[in-house]
């Protein structure tokens, strides 16, 4: 809205409140109600400094995404994020004491997925969708990543699913419903 002059209907408004109450109910009271001043307040802090990174990043993007578009932006970025993270990932081996060689075939080859999936096929994909679409409507579907989690962890991983995170994930859809028409 400030950035880039979206108008945010009171339909958006709310299904973006919807959309976030359904996160917090899905992470569930106790996790919500467990912040620590010791231990995990640290955690917390870089979560939402996280999120609000990410917010700058997808505002910032859509404005670079007119000019350069999906593909540039995309290529510009990977190179961005492998000239600061090769450094980073290097003096990490060498603090652990790890060596390449020492990396498992089934080690590079989750790393392999996870840089295509992830690092590129997903990354595509949302600035594909950024280029059609409002910054702000585009960032209420990042509030279904919960619960797609649940249910790949659920399917996949036998991990259970309980009231909160089937009643959160439905105010997360129903947010998402709310603001796409909004």
């Amino acid at each position: 809205m400030i950035f880039l002059g979206e108008r945010l209907t009171s339909r958006k408004a709310f299904g973006i409140f919807l959309a976030l109450a359904g996160a917090l109910l899905a992470m569930g009271f106790s996790t919500l109600l467990s912040i620590e001043f010791r231990g995990r307040l640290f955690g917390d802090i870089l979560v939402f400094v996280s999120i609000l990174l990410w917010a700058v990043f997808t505002v910032y993007s859509k404005k670079l995404s007119a000019k350069l578009g999906a593909m540039e932006l995309l290529g510009i970025i990977t190179i961005m994020g492998a000239i600061t993270m090769t450094p980073v990932g290097l003096a990490e081996m060498w603090w652990h004491g790890t060596h390449l060689s020492s990396i498992t075939l089934k080690s590079w080859a989750a790393i392999g997925f996870l840089g295509l999936t992830c690092s590129f096929f997903a990354t595509l994909l949302y600035f594909l969708a950024l280029e059609r679409m409002e910054s702000q409507r585009l960032g209420v579907y990042l509030y279904t990543i919960p619960p797609m989690t649940y249910v790949v962890a659920w399917l996949y991983l036998g991990e259970h699913v309980g009231w909160n995170l089937a009643a959160g994930s439905a105010l997360v859809l129903a947010g998402v419903y709310l603001t796409e028409r909004g």
